[in-house]
């Protein structure tokens, strides 16, 4: 079981570069990335490397200044039966200059950290596939 959860991620990233059918740019290299591959469109947001920094599915997201934020969710990925990754959704947090993520962040916290990088109200979140 172990060896399973820690191939997991591997398995991943072959998928996201075998399956990956456009990207769309953010602030300094950072992409959203569409697989369109599975029975609905997953958006992940990978970095200058292009390794995964949202740990599944970006339905909405907004950006400002160089800080892209929004909400993620499980993902079922093709021929699996479990989401990707275990755990509940939440909403993250990056900072594109420095590289710091905050990820899995409640609402109250994630509202909290905005104000500290000065975004004085709720931001209107944009979905993916019309960001």
């Amino acid at each position: 079981m172990k060896l399973i959860a820690r191939s997991l991620p591997i398995v991943f990233c072959c998928f996201l570069w075998t399956s990956c059918d456009r990207e769309k740019r953010l602030p300094n290299g950072y992409r959203l990335t569409i697989i369109e591959s599975v029975p609905r469109d997953v958006f992940l947001i990978v970095d200058r490397e292009r390794s995964p920094i949202t740990p599944a599915n970006v339905p909405k997201l907004g950006k400002w200044k160089g800080f892209v934020f929004g909400l993620f969710e499980p993902a079922f990925l093709p021929g699996s039966s479990q989401e990707f990754p275990p755990f509940p959704a939440g909403y993250f947090i990056i900072n594109t200059r420095t590289g710091e993520v905050d990820r899995g962040l409640t609402e109250t916290d994630f509202l909290r950290r905005l104000r500290e990088i000065g975004i004085k109200d709720k931001p209107e979140l944009v979905e993916s596939a019309r960001f």
